[in-house]
């Protein structure tokens, strides 16, 4: 079972990878959307481990791993961590897209701790699964998440991005 489905997490994770984007002081030029690609790619990776969720499509872990288990783990973080000490020297772009993989990641584990079935964050140290509400995919409040989520989305493009241009 799926707490929220890839649109919500892509909604939720998005809006606050938007909102967060002056403290971390990400450049507003062309280069956002690096960040933005990567913040995307983060709010859906850690379900790779479910076969029918959209980034499980893309690259198939369910192959090798258990759904809710590394990839929904504090282990997860360290992919972006070993993007940046790798290449963010050479390839500075990779700092950005790596900050928002991590954030996106962030968000993701975040949320999945809303579910009954909850994330074991100590993964493979200790499979006891953390939880901190009950909420359900499909559910009217998944929904209103969602909702909430694009509207805020819009919001803030348009306050950021059409504003400042128009006039």
């Amino acid at each position: 079972m799926l707490v929220f489905n890839g649109r919500t997490h892509a909604a939720v994770g998005i809006t606050i990878g938007l909102l967060l984007i002056e403290k971390l002081k990400i450049p507003t030029d062309t280069t956002v959307l690096i960040y933005l690609i990567g913040l995307y790619i983060g709010t859906l990776l850690p379900d790779a481990d479910h076969k029918h969720a959209p980034m499980g499509k893309v690259i198939p872990l369910w192959l090798f791993l258990k759904h809710r288990t590394l990839t929904h783990s504090i282990f997860m973080f360290l992919l972006p961590i070993f993007l940046i000490k790798l290449l963010a020297n050479h390839i500075p772009i990779i700092y950005l897209f790596s900050q928002g993989m991590f954030l996106g990641i962030a968000c993701h584990i975040a949320m999945d701790l809303l579910n009954p079935t909850g994330c074991p964050l100590l993964y493979p140290l200790m499979k006891k699964k953390f939880n901190i509400l009950r909420i359900k995919t499909g559910s009217v409040l998944d929904d209103a998440i969602f909702l909430t989520s694009m509207i805020c989305l819009i919001y803030i493009m348009y306050q950021n991005f059409l504003i400042g241009r128009v006039v």
